[in-house]
């Protein structure tokens, strides 16, 4: 795959790229959710109960970044390790991994980064 875009004596730079999970805690961001979809109202009266699309909020992935390394609550995992030269097509894989908890803290979520 990478090779179509590639000069004959091309180089990447990074050429490798490793995939980590860690456990977080995101009591805020989980509150700020709780408080804006508690209050949501179309208009006036509307007779709509949107604390239920909380819980589609809490599951959909989303694309953040952690403010304090305090919010890290296990170990990192290595889930993958890639040779970005020899990758030859788009990848697919299952992995799975052990987190150990770090402190006593609720884990709300999985941060994962390259």
């Amino acid at each position: 795959m990478t090779r179509r875009w590639l000069a004959p004596d091309g180089v990447i730079m990074p050429d490798a790229a490793q995939l980590h999970v860690v456990g977080i805690d995101d009591r805020q961001y989980l509150a700020e959710q709780s408080k804006v979809w508690a209050s949501k109202r179309l208009g006036p009266g509307d007779g709509f109960d949107y604390k239920a699309a909380l819980n589609a909020v809490i599951k959909h992935p989303r694309v953040d970044s952690i403010s304090r390394k305090a919010q890290l609550v296990t170990n990192t995992q290595q889930l993958l390790s890639l040779d970005l030269y020899d990758q030859s097509q788009d990848l697919a894989f299952k992995c799975p991994f052990t987190l150990t908890a770090q402190r006593s803290e609720r884990i709300s979520g999985l941060l994962t980064y390259f």
